[in-house]
């Protein structure tokens, strides 16, 4: 799960317009970091999700990462605006992707209260219950 960081403070210093653009660049970016078959789409407002279709959860924070370094490194909209994006990370072992979310969404406030601009990721934090 991704969360661009401090979305509101862009929509209230600069519009709603160039908003949407960082919306949709943030979410180029996404996209051109992972494969075909990983699936990515707005979660809702500024929040993205993302879900990779692999097995290594090192490899999964390395692109979460390389996403990460991403957003931070681009200049976004037509009025060249630098942001950043904070990320919970969870693994998937069953097919319960509600309560994988849900794990992903407290790595990510984790992430936020940590200082924003990183990555809320326990390796050892797999999703295994599915009566959620």
């Amino acid at each position: 799960m991704c969360d661009i960081d401090h979305f509101k403070k862009i929509n209230d210093t600069y519009g709603h317009l160039v908003g949407d653009q960082i919306l949709q660049q943030v979410g180029q970016i996404i996209g051109q970091n992972v494969c075909d078959h990983d699936l990515v789409g707005r979660f809702g407002g500024e929040e993205f999700i993302v879900l990779l279709q692999i097995d290594d959860p090192t490899l999964a924070y390395n692109i979460a990462n390389r996403i990460c370094l991403g957003i931070a490194d681009a200049r976004l909209s037509s009025k060249s605006i630098a942001v950043t994006a904070s990320f919970g990370l969870a693994a998937v072992h069953q097919p319960n992707l509600k309560y994988a979310i849900h794990t992903a969404d407290q790595l990510l406030y984790q992430a936020k209260h940590s200082g924003r601009n990183q990555i809320g990721f326990e390796p050892a934090q797999s999703i295994l219950d599915v009566s959620h």
